[in-house]
């Protein structure tokens, strides 16, 4: 099976953000307002670092904003066994930074490691065989009728750790150094310098004279609005955020039917509770239809232990998130402020209480909002040991089944493989960011999941030069 023909222009022009321009400047700078660190390439921990880390790591495949597959580091494609295995050959003269060859045990040394067996099992992999220089066969436990989309998902970049360097060998044709400036291939291409201002006002950003920006502060959108030199351009809405209760799923380990929050609520909470551009969760999205995924949690005996949030009858009880996530913190602090100072009587508390059984009205119990680090969270998150959590979860997925699978590990007591994941999540808001450019000085292309792409030969289909 061959790739898909090249784009036509118009396809190309669906995912063009803005057109390259005439003159190219000699450097770019991309601003970031989240950290960026080394150590987490090549898989993105924040916004800033997807925003990089795309620019630098290949996956087997290249999917656009329309869904298309192009090729990535894979040049081609077979299938056999009516879709549960697939063959892929890699790009002739494909190389690292420094001029070793990729080949396929790269692929596979870059598919393991500490989380190999749990990536593994959410993606459907039985197993992996090198089938020479530059050909692996991947076998699956589900049939595909397409070229499975995940892997193009980040979590399949293939990259290779050399002790010459901090940062993992990548296969794109250029190279990064420390400072997070990505060097060109030649002359014809501009430097791309991407500058973190982690916690900064994205007003001082703006004003730093900065060619890319991508944020979702409505003041600093309402900075750049009057600017002639910035474009504003809205984004994919590409974020869910969802409430996980530990007395949700209780009640529905029982038998129980919790509510759903109506519309008007939702609605209440982005405009009044969100300062970024925001609305009311709006179905469907991938985790409503996820009957074709078989199991979603590696262990389907039984219900995990019942988590300890579920049972606290005394001290505060917490809604956590995500400490460095303002839409998080701004949500879970309007939660507890509506269950707080309506009780039973107000309607927003009650029907809090009806989707999140015991927010309101437990004798000797205080409500508090707390945000956690990532490694605090992630571990809490896992066993349930607060009452409730909110967190962001992507709108766009390559593969829902695969998507799932990865949430049944993160969040163990949603017990997916026994309990509907659709009714034991409590969705809030969808957001969506902004870009913000300097139109006359760059190319930008949208990929598949919202993350922009820089200058046209990061798109899908190559370089129109």
């Amino acid at each position: 099976m061959q790739p898909e023909a090249p784009p036509s222009a118009a396809a190309e022009d669906e995912c063009e953000l803005l057109p390259e321009p005439g003159d190219v400047p000699g450097e770019i700078t991309v601003a970031t307002l989240d950290p960026l660190a080394v150590g987490h390439a090549p898989w993105p921990q924040n916004d800033g670092e997807r925003l990089v880390f795309r620019h630098l790591y290949e996956t087997l495949l290249r999917v656009d904003c329309r869904g298309s597959v192009y090729p990535g580091l894979a040049e081609s494609w077979s299938s056999a066994r009516d879709g549960r295995v697939w063959m892929f050959t890699l790009r002739d003269g494909a190389s690292f930074w420094d001029g070793v060859s990729v080949t396929a045990a790269d692929v596979v040394a870059a598919w393991t490691g500490g989380a190999a067996e749990k990536l593994a099992f959410a993606a459907g992999i039985d197993s992996i065989v090198v089938e020479g220089p530059r050909r692996l066969a991947v076998f699956l436990d589900r049939s595909h009728g397409d070229v499975p989309r995940m892997f193009a998902d980040p979590e399949f970049a293939v990259a290779r750790i050399v002790d010459t360097s901090p940062w993992p060998q990548g296969s794109v044709p250029e190279g990064i150094d420390g400072e997070f400036r990505l060097r060109p291939p030649s002359a014809e291409w501009p430097i791309i310098q991407f500058r973190q201002f982690p916690g900064a006002d994205a007003r001082d950003v703006l004003r730093g004279g900065h060619d890319v920006l991508i944020t979702g502060d409505q003041s600093a959108l309402d900075y750049a609005a009057p600017q002639p030199s910035y474009v504003s351009v809205p984004l994919p809405w590409d974020r869910s955020y969802v409430l996980f209760s530990t007395t949700r799923v209780r009640e529905l380990r029982t038998g129980g039917e919790p509510d759903v929050l109506p519309a008007d609520l939702l609605e209440a909470l982005a405009r009044d509770a969100v300062r970024n551009d925001a609305r009311g969760h709006e179905s469907p999205t991938w985790w409503n239809d996820l009957a074709a995924c078989g199991g979603l949690s590696p262990s389907s005996e039984g219900l995990p232990r019942i988590p300890p949030g579920a049972y606290r009858t005394s001290g505060p009880k917490r809604i956590v998130y995500p400490e460095a996530d303002p839409v998080a913190r701004d949500l879970a602090d309007r939660v507890v402020a509506l269950a707080s100072e309506g009780g039973v009587g107000s309607e927003e508390a009650v029907s809090l209480t009806a989707a999140i059984p015991g927010l309101v009205g437990v004798e000797d119990s205080q409500l508090l909002a707390a945000g956690l680090s990532g490694e605090e969270l992630e571990a809490s998150l896992r066993y349930g040991e607060e009452f409730a959590y909110i967190v962001p979860l992507p709108r766009i997925v390559l593969d829902p089944c695969f998507a799932a699978r990865k949430l049944a590990g993160r969040v163990e007591w949603l017990a997916p493989h026994l309990l509907e994941l659709t009714a034991s999540l409590v969705p809030l808001v969808d957001t969506r960011r902004h870009l913000v450019a300097a139109s006359e000085r760059v190319g930008l292309y949208l990929d598949w999941d919202g993350t922009v792409l820089i200058t046209s030969r990061h798109a899908p289909g190559g370089s129109r030069r």
